[in-house]
């Protein structure tokens, strides 16, 4: 039997394609830009949510305190271990004022960050106050006055696990409200 024409072409035409050596360096490279890939992007995220909610905090802080001194009103904050809310005080009787929590305001709304397992320490004048408190209506801790002025105060945001505050906002009685990376001094 003689072989065809056609036969005889791919016979003597070189196979096209990628050799074994070529295969394992683009697989390698892959691998090196994947493995860069996660390590920018996934190991910050706590520290991230941590960060945004440190920042949150302060500058609710802030709103809350221009707030009582555009309207001459005072205004307060408590917390528990997880949690933080926004209190004002309302009339409940002919002479009687109860702290308690704003409902009417939706950027003031109850937040709870136990999810992102975030806690809180709160030293109010140097003293630790204890946290163990209702959820709902933990009580005020911090007052913010309507001509700026506030408790002194150190909040350490503390990150599930940590052995010390990744964020520390602290309240001056003068008004400031300052907020750093670590624990308190």
């Amino acid at each position: 039997m003689i072989p065809s024409s056609a036969h005889r072409a791919a016979l003597r035409t070189p196979q096209r394609g990628f050799t074994l050596i070529e295969v394992i360096v683009v697989v390698f490279i892959v691998g090196i830009m994947a493995s860069f890939a996660v390590i920018s992007m996934g190991g910050g995220g706590q520290d991230r949510v941590v960060e945004q909610e440190a920042r949150r905090v302060t500058a609710l802080l802030e709103l809350v305190r221009d707030e009582g001194i555009l309207s001459a009103r005072e205004q307060g904050l408590g917390f528990t271990e997880h949690a933080y809310v926004f209190l004002r005080r309302y009339r409940v009787g002919d002479r009687t004022y109860e702290w308690l929590p704003v409902e009417d305001d939706q950027t003031l709304r109850r937040r709870d960050l136990e999810d992102l397992g975030i806690s809180f320490a709160l030293y109010v004048e140097g003293t630790r106050v204890s946290l163990l408190r209702d959820v709902e209506n933990p009580g005020v801790q911090v007052i913010l006055g309507p001509s700026g002025e506030l408790t002194a105060f150190e909040l350490e945001i503390i990150t599930e696990g940590a052995r010390q505050a990744s964020w520390v906002v602290r309240g001056l009685p003068g008004g400031r409200i300052e907020l750093r990376r670590g624990a308190r001094t």
